[in-house]
């Protein structure tokens, strides 16, 4: 072998492994959306009260799966869960402010009259 057969091999081979090792990951991850997708379709089959359970809605499933068809949905239906909890947890810490602020407005009113003089 010349020297240049050598250093063609030994520069060309790291390439050849990146794109085998790309084509070997997309398959993969074709595969593992094509099995995550049936895996959510399942989640149709369960009754309203059992997805509202896992934090999700039926709604939730339908728009995982209208997705592209090399998109992984359970991806998508973490994120609309997470999401609908965070919501959530918004909502009671806002309550529990509110009702905070209405339980202490009453006593400062008492406790620090600014303003009279009766």
């Amino acid at each position: 072998m010349s020297p240049f057969t050598t250093r063609f091999f030994a520069v060309s081979a790291p390439a050849t492994g990146s794109v085998t090792k790309r084509i070997v990951n997309a398959i993969a991850s074709a595969w593992r959306a094509h099995r995550n997708r049936r895996e959510v379709r399942l989640l149709l089959e369960f009754d309203d009260r059992a997805l509202r359970d896992i934090g999700l809605t039926r709604c939730d499933v339908g728009a995982a799966l209208s997705a592209g068809p090399f998109e992984d949905p359970s991806r998508r239906l973490v994120v609309l869960a997470v999401e609908r909890r965070a919501g959530r947890m918004m909502q009671a810490r806002e309550r529990l402010l509110a009702i905070r602020s209405k339980a202490v407005e009453p006593l400062r009113r008492f406790a620090f009259p600014v303003g009279r003089t009766d």
